[in-house]
């Protein structure tokens, strides 16, 4: 009899372990009487009622084994073993029913078990609708998603979460058409929001956070974000833009946090180097202002470097400021070279327009604004007034970089350009915008950095 009430207890724990717990795995059987596409929760209710009426049928079965058994019997020990049968199968059939009393007194709907769902954590998923499975930042082959789960689902936090950057590729293994840049045609970029989707419209697709910085559009704008195949965020400059980006540069977006303090602002050249001299595209910012701002490039021709910098929103905070003399290694000639601004650079309440703001159009034009000071400087008056300016011929001496700035020196027709990047110029009769002795400058932007 001992091991009847053994596998009878065993039995119930197998069947009461499986009604209290909670599967996220999807269970594909078929059960009679279940109907199609039952739930994980009527499988369990189905198994529990189940295993109330096998637990009672065979109590039943063993209790009138017993009474066969008793009565063949008459009597002896034979009748005492067929009792015990008959005594704990009714103790069984009481347990049974005393435990469906009590379940249903403490609470009714154990009776009919229900499963809720796990509350979603922050995360990139493929979803059909119902369910969710975790998304691979890469997904090389879309044909391998499992069938129904075509949209990208974005989970996350709060609203101060970034948004979310989709690549969408035409082709598997992340690749394009023909397009402006053979293999580069038909790839889309999708932005999606902190709590939004999108669909796999793709053969192959890759997610980024949408981060602070400044990204490359290979086919121009369209509104706020790039148009076509668009590079990742970069936050640094470049002697040498890589891929296929390098002169091929249609529009720039850049993304700023007024919270983070993070505004972007960029120069590009023609051609590779940063230390050379050439043709070159005005600053390109989108000022102080938050957010993302996208803008067309004129010449794409001019995007093989790029000087890329934070803008100091408090210039004063950025240095003493920028010299410029007369003579070169105007610094160390002693009081002989002429200089601009007049202000003492080492003092800091004296620095007024040491700097130009990078979305000030005009900057300082150097023919008029740009006049060498000779106060306290052993400088003949002719040579004061040969030297009045930085653009005069042969005056353009030397700079001096007190802090951290990008200045940037363009010629009069303002197509080409020399950066100088937290970095002095020495002699700038060596550099290459201006060529011997005859300076032909325009405007000059010294811009306050981070």
């Amino acid at each position: 009899m001992k091991k009847y009430k053994y596998l009878l207890f065993s039995a119930l724990s197998i069947i009461l372990f499986f009604a209290k717990a909670k599967f996220i795995s999807a269970m594909e059987v078929s059960l009679p009487g279940l109907g199609n596409n039952p739930t994980l929760s009527q499988y369990i209710v189905y198994l529990f009622n189940f295993g109330i009426s096998l637990a009672g049928g065979l109590a039943l079965i063993s209790f009138i084994v017993g009474a066969v058994t008793f009565i063949a019997a008459g009597g002896g020990s034979g009748a005492t073993d067929a009792k015990d049968r008959m005594i704990s199968a009714i103790l069984g059939l009481l347990i049974i029913a005393g435990s469906w009393l009590i379940i249903d007194t403490i609470n009714p709907k154990l009776e009919t078990l229900t499963l809720n769902a796990l509350p979603s954590t922050s995360g990139v998923f493929l979803t059909n609708g119902q369910q969710q499975k975790q998304c691979p930042q890469q997904y090389p082959d879309t044909s391998t998603i499992p069938s129904g789960f075509n949209t990208i689902k974005y989970v996350c936090s709060g609203s101060s979460d970034p948004a979310l950057l989709v690549w969408m590729f035409p082709n598997a293994n992340y690749s394009g058409t023909d397009g402006s840049v053979a293999g580069y045609g038909g790839i889309t970029v999708k932005r999606v929001e902190c709590g939004g989707q999108t669909g796999v419209n793709g053969s192959s697709f890759l997610w980024k956070y949408d981060t602070t910085g400044i990204y490359y559009c290979l086919d121009g704008c369209n509104g706020d974000m790039c148009s076509g195949y668009m590079s990742d965020a970069n936050t640094s400059s470049q002697d040498n833009i890589a891929g296929p980006f390098s002169g091929n540069i249609q529009g720039v977006r850049i993304v700023n946090s007024a919270a983070k303090n993070l505004f972007y602002g960029a120069i590009f050249h023609g051609s590779a180097g940063l230390a050379n001299g050439g043709d070159c595209t005005l600053p390109i910012t989108n000022q102080f202002n938050d957010g993302a701002k996208c803008m067309p490039i004129d010449n794409p021709n001019n995007t093989v470097a790029a000087n890329i910098v934070l803008l100091n929103k408090n210039p004063d905070t950025s240095g003493n400021g920028v010299t410029f003399y007369s003579k070169p290694w105007g610094k160390d000639t002693g009081a002989t070279a002429g200089y601009w601004p007049g202000a003492d650079t080492t003092d800091p309440n004296n620095k007024e327009n040491m700097y130009t703001k990078p979305d000030d159009p005009d900057s300082y034009n150097v023919s008029s604004d740009m006049r060498f000071v000779y106060d306290g400087v052993d400088a003949t008056e002719a040579y004061q007034n040969e030297c009045e300016t930085f653009q005069d011929k042969g005056c353009a001496g030397s700079m001096l970089m007190g802090g951290n700035y990008l200045v940037a020196v363009y010629d009069d027709n303002g197509t080409r350009c020399q950066t100088f990047e937290k970095a002095d110029a020495n002699n700038f009769k060596t550099t290459q915008i201006i060529s011997g002795e005859d300076s032909t400058l325009g405007n000059i932007y010294i811009i306050a950095t981070q």
